[in-house]
């Protein structure tokens, strides 16, 4: 529950922002030599935005990126004005993989493992990078041999990723909300080896205070994140429990912790019972930051086809 009213907070924060752009340094202030592909060139970009249709030669493939599925061949029904389309042409009959970025220009960078084609074709995986300060998505395919896919980028959670990144901006750099003085320190819980009882790998232990009326219980993950390193350990058995650590349970101040594969390292969870805005925003944004593996987005329904 808390998650969805962090995606709600943070399109309504959003949207009382000025508006802002994707990108800061348009393809024509760049050196061809800095270009990371013909994508990236002015008149690619150029055609994209007047035309919503742009074809290049990256690397061993012909990628085109249209906003109308009819531009890249695809006849079936599909809502055109809730996806961008990616259609990858592999005219080689060898095996390769087939990585190359596309610039925040086109759709907003946002990470998918496993991005199904609209028909046949390779899963792609798509990842969210930054190179000299700028977002493009990265894009992974493996092709048996000549092969074409398309795929379908959906707006929504686009437009998610882009109100995520405007909220981080005003947030963290000019919010005009002062963070109130809050003394209170981070405690930490590590859990190690010795605990381990009747050989299993799970240990499960109670953190707080039964006296206070609320507690936040963060954990480290191992991948980066986009403020700070802290995440909120989400409860059992939900779409968010994909690490080694969550919540059993949660009354007032206090919080059951389930640690799991313990043998294989020492992990530790931080908590405490009162948060700032700051803060707090802080961490929804790296929740948001999870989209859509962590996050479950009921009235989206994912990003897979």
């Amino acid at each position: 529950m808390r998650q969805l009213v962090s995606i709600v907070l943070v399109f309504v924060l959003a949207l009382s922002l000025p508006v802002m752009t994707v990108s800061g340094i348009s393809s024509g202030d760049r050196d061809e030599a800095e270009l990371q592909n013909a994508l990236e060139e002015e008149g690619s970009i150029d055609q994209f935005e007047h035309d919503g249709v742009a074809t290049a030669e990256v690397e061993s493939v012909v990628v085109t990126i249209a906003e109308d599925s009819d531009d890249v061949g695809y006849d079936h029904f599909i809502i055109d004005s809730m996806n961008d389309f990616l259609k990858v042409e592999h005219p080689a009959d060898t095996h390769e993989e087939v990585e190359f970025y596309i610039p925040s220009d086109y759709f907003h960078p946002r990470p998918n493992s496993n991005l199904h084609p609209l028909e046949n074709g390779p899963t792609a995986e798509l990842d969210r990078v930054t190179i000299d300060g700028e977002y493009y998505t990265e894009v992974s395919i493996e092709f048996e041999g000549e092969e074409t896919a398309i795929y379908s980028i959906d707006r929504i959670v686009g437009n998610m990723f882009t109100a995520r990144d405007g909220v981080q901006d005003a947030v963290f750099n000019s919010s005009p909300v002062p963070e109130p003085s809050n003394d209170e320190i981070w405690r930490e819980r590590t859990i190690d080896r010795n605990e381990i009882r009747n050989g299993t790998t799970i240990v499960d232990t109670t953190v707080g205070d039964e006296n206070r009326t609320d507690i936040t219980v963060v954990y480290e993950p191992d991948r980066t994140l986009p403020w700070g390193e802290k995440l909120l350990v989400p409860e059992c058995n939900s779409k968010a429990d994909i690490d080694n650590v969550c919540l059993e349970d949660q009354d007032g101040g206090e919080a059951q912790v389930l640690f799991k594969n313990v043998d294989e390292e020492n992990p530790s969870i931080m908590y405490k019972h009162e948060l700032g805005f700051v803060e707090s925003m802080a961490l929804d944004v790296n929740d948001m930051a999870q989209i859509p593996n962590r996050i479950d987005l009921p009235f989206i329904g994912g990003e897979d086809k």
